[in-house]
């Protein structure tokens, strides 16, 4: 009887336990349902620090969003002009600039951006836009909900999504050289004898695509293509080396007749075609020529067989053998070792990349061609010559070379027995110390200049150069129409970075933004794979190099006075700078010893032209 009042208390104890339970069940409910839904999802492009409350008083956490990360956003709210944005538990992050670590990038727009205040489900639209064909600084850049967006002022965002911008009903085409107008589409297009001034730009409606021409609409039934082959403008040229007969077709039965081409000659090229693996080219009526010197050598009367020399290619990297050069190869297991030469049969390139065939069903790529190349006992060094703006209007500019000078130092390139190296040759002889002749150039030119394509390349045709362009991807005034007529004459396409700033002054990750976001676009753009860049001013730092590595660049290339060779390092490599005025004497000391005779070493880059 006395355990009653015992069993009584604990009945009741029980009971307010369950009682206690049960509220803090249902509070944890109502505060689940009082907890703010999420607005969006932001995808950070920079460092920004996590605080405690916002504005003034808020306190540094010590935590961060790293470039990469997605967080989830609460909510948005604006303190002292700029947003901040609720990440839950009291932390916040704003893109007031004083709050973060510097950043700093711009953007570059062909067509108008509008400008809104704040971003998101938040923005206001304003009456401001960057225009079309020019940028802006921008302060902090991320993705939201999927969408870019660029701080281009206090608070002021642009995104180049097209929900968020005017409906573009006419768009411009550059046009680079004489352009005819066309009439009809298909079997029914026919040439007018209208044509569209080079270099002028005219609007168009609507784009078809035939083969791997695209035609632009420009009213009515008037159709204008950029590809040269239908643009008489443009005029093409063929560089001889030697003396060529010429032969009256390119077939099997051609024949050859009793005259020649000149040596160091240039042709204007009339068209080209392929026969049993020798390129042929169109000089006139009935009139060939051909740069193959079997088929030169052989007799008139009968075909030219394929040709027996034996080619042999260089491995660049440890390579994996595969069963065809495209996606319908597999992976033999196979792996080559880097530097090994392998006879190869034919070569194929398919999407940018070129593959070589070893016999049967293998196949390797990251190789280069050194069919005739010559192993050097003593370190190979050779000139890298930069080159900026072509043009003689800037008299007091020295990054300007006046085009006639330009003309006059290929020409004596040319006929003192240089060779011009594009950028994977010049890797293959850095890396390999093979070479193909005694004596080696590499022209580059930097930033990305319309005077190139005006100026420089009825030249490069001329006398047969070889190069390598260094493009800013976010400024210039070359066209990406204009780069790729260069690219297919002998003109690479190498990475300057982004927006050209002095890459050593940048954090890590900014610098690896700039070379990394360069390489994507340059690779995905012009169908490659980008390997070389050349470091804006010449800047760059230990971080630099490794960055730079890590981007996926094979090496690099700094301002610095002397010949470049292995020893510079594969991602320091010594490049001199081409100014204007030099005599003929002084180019050649600058060609033979990597520098200018009163020069001392380092030389700082020019400004970007804007």
């Amino acid at each position: 009887m006395k355990k009653k009042p015992q069993r009584r208390w604990l009945f009741g104890l029980l009971a307010i336990l369950f009682v206690g339970i049960l509220g803090l069940t249902r509070g944890q409910a109502q505060a689940a349902d009082n907890a703010p839904n999420p607005i969006g999802n932001l995808d950070a492009h920079q460092i920004l620090t996590i605080y405690n409350g916002v504005g003034g008083p808020a306190l540094d956490t010590g935590s961060t969003v790293q470039p990469g990360q997605r967080v989830t956003v609460n909510t948005i709210t604006t303190i002292n002009g700029y947003s901040w944005l609720d990440l839950g538990d009291n932390r916040w992050i704003t893109f007031d600039p004083s709050f973060n670590p510097t950043y700093e990038s711009k953007i570059w727009t062909p067509t108008p951006i509008t400008i809104y205040q704040g971003f998101g489900d938040t923005r206001t639209k304003t009456s401001d836009s960057i225009a079309a064909g020019t940028g802006s600084v921008v302060t902090a850049y991320v993705d939201w909900n999927g969408s870019a967006w660029y701080q281009v002022g206090k608070d002021r965002w642009a995104s180049t999504a097209g929900q968020y911008n005017p409906t573009q009903n006419n768009q411009t085409l550059q046009l680079s050289f004489t352009t005819t107008v066309y009439t009809g589409t298909g079997a029914k297009r026919q040439a007018t004898d209208k044509t569209l001034p080079a270099l002028s730009k005219v609007a168009y409606t609507k784009t078809l695509v035939e083969g791997n021409t695209t035609w632009y609409n420009i009213g009515g039934d008037d159709w204008v293509t950029s590809d040269p082959a239908y643009n008489p403008g443009f005029q093409q040229y063929v560089y001889v080396p030697n003396a060529v007969p010429i032969w009256t077709n390119y077939t099997a039965d051609r024949t050859k007749t009793t005259q020649t081409v000149s040596g160091n000659s240039t042709q204007v090229l009339q068209g080209t075609a392929w026969f049993n693996n020798v390129k042929w080219y169109k000089i006139g009526v009935n009139q060939w020529i051909t740069l193959d010197s079997a088929t030169n050598n052989a007799d008139s009367h009968q075909p030219t067989p394929p040709s027996v020399t034996k080619h042999v290619v260089t491995l660049l990297a440890d390579t994996k053998v595969f069963t065809a050069p495209d996606a319908t190869g597999t992976d033999t297991g196979r792996t080559l070792k880097s530097g090994t030469q392998w006879q190869y049969f034919n070569s194929r390139t398919v999407n940018g990349v070129t593959w070589y065939n070893l016999g049967g069903a293998q196949w390797v790529t990251n190789a280069q061609d050194t069919s005739g190349w010559t192993k050097k006992k003593d370190t190979i060094q050779f000139p890298i010559l930069m080159y900026h703006e072509l043009g003689s209007n800037q008299p007091n500019n020295t990054w300007f070379v006046p085009e006639n000078e330009f003309a006059w130092q290929m020409q004596w390139l040319r006929n003192n027995g240089y060779y011009f190296l594009n950028t994977q040759e010049a890797y293959t002889v850095l890396t390999t110390n093979q070479a193909p002749s005694d004596k080696l150039v590499w022209l580059t030119m930097d930033d990305g200049y319309e005077s190139w394509f005006t100026k420089g390349l009825p030249i490069i045709q001329q006398y047969g150069v070889n190069g390598t362009m260094f493009l800013i991807t976010n400024t210039g005034t070359l066209t990406r129409q204009q780069a790729e007529i260069m690219k297919e004459k002998g003109m690479d396409i190498e990475s300057h970075t982004l927006n050209h700033f002095h890459l050593s002054q940048l954090p890590d990750y900014q610098q690896k933004q700039e070379m990394l976001g360069t390489k994507e676009y340059l690779d995905r753009t012009y169908h490659q794979n980008t390997t070389a860049i050349a470091y804006p001013y010449g800047d760059y730092s230990e971080t630099t190099e490794k960055e730079a590595a890590a981007s996926g660049y094979t090496m690099a290339l700094r301002i610095h006075g002397g010949l470049a060779s292995i020893d510079n390092g594969i991602y320091s490599l010594n490049r001199v700078k081409v100014s204007p005025g030099l005599t003929v004497d002084q180019f050649q000391y600058l060609v033979e010893n990597g520098k200018d005779e009163d020069s001392s070493g380092a030389i700082v880059g020019p400004p970007v032209q804007k």
